[in-house]
């Protein structure tokens, strides 16, 4: 059995560079699923989150839209994610 790091919010931002807000908007938009919750209702992230929101970030910076990246060949909303 493995072990995965969880992150929350906070630091899933500070480690792609992203603001806590666009994150949440992300997740409305269906960019990023909805992620699990702790007890006190704190969302945590595993690590395909920050695959996921890095490949975002950088789609971004190359000058692709959220509808290119949300329907690219392989659309991130087919995409299963886990954790």
């Amino acid at each position: 059995m493995t072990l995965e790091k969880s992150l929350n919010i906070g630091a899933l931002a500070k480690a792609t560079g992203t603001k806590v807000e666009t994150i949440r908007w992300y997740e409305r938009v269906g960019l990023l699923a909805a992620p699990a919750r702790t007890a006190g209702n704190y969302r945590t992230y595993g690590e395909p989150y920050l695959g996921r929101l890095s490949f975002i970030r950088r789609a971004r910076d190359l000058g692709f839209s959220l509808e290119q990246i949300r329907t690219g060949p392989a659309p991130l909303s087919r995409t299963p994610l886990i954790g």
